[in-house]
C-alpha cells in the first residue's frame, strides 16, 4: 500500500481553551479550581481525533454527527480512538502516522523544546538543563532561581519538517495573546451552582503563527 504525507495547518479564529489536569473539577466542588488556564496547544490525541473526524466527513460517512456506515468507517479510521493497554496494537485504517505538533511561522517550523532550558541572568545566556538525581530526588543541574525555567520553541529551518535542529530558540509566548475572563457555572436547570465562580485564562495565536502537523495517509484514501 502506498502512503502520502500531508502538511496540515490549523489557525484558530478566536481565543481558545485546551483543557488539562488543572480544570474546573467536580460538580460537588471538592476538586474545583477557580483559577484555570488553557494549555498552550492541543494534545496528540486531539489531533488524531480531528483527522479521523475529517476523514469521515470528506468521505460522506458522517451526517448530523452520526456515522452512516460503521463497517466502512472502521476500514477508513479504525474501530476506536487511541487507547493504551499492554499488548495493544491499535489500527487507524488509512492513517499511517501522525507527527508531533509544530508551530508554523511564515516559512519556518518550530517544535516545543519543553521546559529544558534555563536563563542565566549573570551571563545573559540560555543553558540546557540536565535532569539528575540528588539523594534520590530529581534535580535540574545548572538551574538558577533568578532566571527560572523557560518554555521555548526550537526552530526547524525552512521547510525542514521531519528533522529537529535546535537553534534560534524563541519563547513560546511570542506566538500567543492571552486574556482573562470570569464566569459562573450553571446547572441543567439554568440555576447558578454553589462554588461555581471561576477565572479563566484563554489564548489566541498571533497573526503570523499557526499550529501544524504532518499526517501520513493511504494513497488513495479508501472511501
Amino acid at each position: 500500500m502506498n502512503f502520502e504525507k500531508y502538511l496540515v495547518k490549523l489557525t484558530p479564529l478566536d481565543y481558545f481553551f485546551f483543557g488539562g489536569e488543572n480544570t474546573f473539577g467536580g460538580r460537588d466542588g471538592s476538586q474545583s479550581n477557580y483559577l484555570v488556564r488553557s494549555q498552550y496547544y492541543p494534545q496528540q490525541t486531539a489531533l488524531l481525533g480531528l483527522v479521523r473526524h475529517q476523514l469521515l466527513l470528506q468521505n460522506g460517512l458522517l451526517v448530523n454527527d452520526q456515522i452512516t456506515n460503521h463497517q466502512e468507517a472502521a476500514l477508513l479510521i479504525g474501530e476506536r480512538s487511541f487507547y493504551h493497554s499492554e499488548g495493544a496494537n491499535p489500527s487507524f485504517g488509512a492513517i499511517r502516522s501522525l507527527s508531533g505538533l509544530m508551530y508554523a511561522r511564515r516559512d519556518d517550523f518550530y517544535f516545543p523544546a519543553g521546559r529544558t532550558y534555563g536563563y542565566d541572568p549573570d551571563t545573559n545566556t540560555l543553558k540546557k538543563l540536565k535532569l539528575t538525581q540528588q539523594a534520590g530526588l530529581p534535580l535540574l543541574k545548572d538551574y538558577s532561581e533568578k532566571g527560572g525555567v523557560l518554555n521555548l520553541l526550537g526552530a526547524k529551518g525552512k521547510n525542514k519538517l521531519m528533522t529537529y535542529e535546535e537553534h534560534l530558540l524563541e519563547n513560546i509566548d511570542s506566538c500567543y495573546l492571552s486574556k482573562r475572563q470570569q464566569g459562573i457555572h450553571k446547572n441543567y436547570q439554568g440555576k447558578t451552582e454553589e462554588k461555581a465562580y471561576f477565572i479563566q485564562t484563554v489564548f489566541k495565536l498571533t497573526s503570523d503563527c499557526a499550529f501544524a502537523f504532518v499526517v501520513e495517509l493511504a494513497a488513495p484514501v479508501p472511501g
